[in-house]
């Protein structure tokens, strides 16, 4: 029973609704999705197999992620000789327009789950000031997260 909720879930969340824009304002559509459960119960191989049936999708382990890893960061790269400071986007704006994936978001500390929050909600976009750069990247996807309970059982 436990297992059919899970799948119910899965499905609504690959088929989530659009964003929906009138005169009475715009509507975010994407299905953010929480997946916690002990360790063990096959979330992982859930969450990968999901990852190959979505159309566009990004998928990230939690651990290790960093605030740049999630929304941006300035790079610099060579043109023509010259290095130039480009933006090279997250697992968020990558999943613009898509779905975004991340396993053991439990292991995903404080400081970044405001960043996760900031660029989901509203009007969904990663503000990013870098390296004299200034840009809006778009993050308008349904977030899948895993993780184990705080305190076990």
């Amino acid at each position: 029973e436990e297992l059919d909720t899970v799948f119910e879930a899965s499905v609504a969340w690959l088929f989530n609704a659009y964003r929906i824009d009138n005169d009475l304002g715009s509507y975010r559509g994407d299905l953010h999705f929480g997946l916690i459960g002990d360790p063990g119960r096959g979330k992982s191989t859930i969450l990968s197999r999901l990852n190959e049936i979505a159309p566009k999708s990004e998928f990230r382990s939690g651990t290790g992620l960093s605030k740049i890893g999630l929304t941006a960061a300035a790079v610099q790269e060579e043109f023509a000789g010259t290095t130039e400071w480009t933006l090279s986007p997250g697992i968020l704006p990558r999943a613009n327009g898509g779905h975004c994936i991340i396993d053991e978001v439990d292991d995903v500390v404080d400081e970044k789950t405001k960043s996760m929050h900031d660029a989901l909600e509203g009007d969904q976009m990663v503000k990013v000031d870098k390296a004299g750069i200034t840009a809006d990247l778009p993050t308008r996807t349904a977030l899948l997260a895993s993780g184990n309970p705080v305190h076990g059982r």
